[in-house]
């Protein structure tokens, strides 16, 4: 996922929780650039989980379209959530 994409999710649940990005900056004890920052480029996992708290989602629905998709001697097969878990039972 692009972090547009992650950064965009955020600010729809924001504006369905009447929240701004200043508020939720705020809540999080950064500053609103810190925050534009961390949206902008990888964030560390933990900022995830504390963006989720702050916002009352769980962190799988800060990710638009998640899925978890499980693969089995290479074939793809869907799942929910959104994790890749690959099996090779050949052994390579």
């Amino acid at each position: 996922m692009k972090n547009k994409e992650l950064r965009d999710r955020i600010k729809a649940i924001c504006k369905e929780k009447g929240l701004s990005m200043e508020d939720l900056a705020r809540q999080l004890g950064i500053g609103k650039i810190a925050l534009s920052q961390s949206l902008s480029r990888d964030m560390r996992i933990s900022r995830l989980y504390e963006i989720a708290d702050v916002l009352g989602v769980e962190v799988g629905e800060l990710f638009p379209d998640s899925h978890i998709t499980v693969e089995i001697d290479g074939k793809e097969y869907p799942a929910k959530e959104s994790i890749t878990i690959k099996i090779n039972r050949n052994g390579n």
